[in-house]
């Protein structure tokens, strides 16, 4: 899991509970898709955007 991605897990509780509440196959999927870009304020905003901060 990317750092971006814990930081915003550790941030909002509510995407936490989102994340938690898919299924493991698109927790990975949505891992590795915030993980490809390779940009840092990408990776944020990909995290933001699919956990709906």
């Amino acid at each position: 899991m990317s750092k971006e991605l814990e930081e915003v897990l550790k941030t909002d509780i509510i995407a936490e509970e989102r994340f938690h509440q898919i299924s493991l196959g698109k927790q990975r999927s949505l891992i590795h898709y915030i993980n490809t870009a390779k940009n840092i304020d990408t990776r944020i905003n990909r995290a933001m955007k699919f956990l709906k901060i």
